[in-house]
């Protein structure tokens, strides 16, 4: 039994690695489109609705897909975990650091 007399339910692992397996694509994937969705719109909107020529579409979806590739890349590189580095699992961040602004461990 569990809290409150309600039976406990053990989510299985192989079910947990899926569910953050897809929860991680779908994070790297939303930091891809949502730059780049945002700027196509704007250029649409410039070209749409402010009379500018269609080279302000082609510039934005051009900048959009570059800015959505790196906007990816980059939560893919912040969101990898280092296996050599185990102070991660500590609570600490890589590098040593408990915060950013924690200067103690560079000496």
């Amino acid at each position: 039994m569990g809290i409150l007399g309600l039976g406990v339910r053990v989510v299985p692992k192989k079910v947990f690695r899926a569910v953050y397996a897809m929860n991680y694509f779908m994070q790297a994937g939303f930091s891809m489109l949502c730059p780049a969705g945002l700027l196509i719109f704007g250029g649409w909107l410039l070209v749409n609705r402010a009379g500018v020529g269609r080279w302000a579409l082609v510039v934005s979806i051009v900048l959009g897909v570059l800015f959505g590739f790196y906007c990816m890349i980059r939560f893919l590189m912040t969101t990898s975990v280092d296996p050599v580095d185990n102070n991660s699992a500590k609570g600490g961040t890589p590098g040593g650091r408990t915060h950013p602004n924690d200067k103690s461990a560079e000496s």
